[in-house]
């Protein structure tokens, strides 16, 4: 179904859902992986680290949740990977 989502479609799906439920279930974390694999557009991953990124502490220790951590860190360009490395160390 993703692959079929244009951009402003990923986009409004990640602000209309409450994303630390949806990381939380295993069915909504690999739906977020999916989709970190199809962002192209640097607004898609701009919102996804405003969203990760008051939750990464709780996220880091969720056994869910870590994935979408881990994935961010592979996936995404060095200035996004410093703000979820900034937030694990305060």
């Amino acid at each position: 179904m993703l692959h079929n989502c244009s951009h402003e479609q990923r986009v409004k799906v990640l602000s209309s859902i409450s994303f630390f439920e949806v990381v939380q279930n295993k069915k909504g974390t690999h739906a977020i992986q999916k989709m970190i694999d199809l962002m192209t557009l640097e607004q898609e991953k701009s919102l996804l680290m405003s969203l990760i990124k008051f939750n990464v502490a709780q996220m880091s220790i969720d056994p869910q949740a870590t994935h979408i951590i881990q994935k961010s860190l592979e996936n995404f360009e060095e200035e996004s990977r410093k703000i979820i490395f900034e937030e694990i160390c305060e």
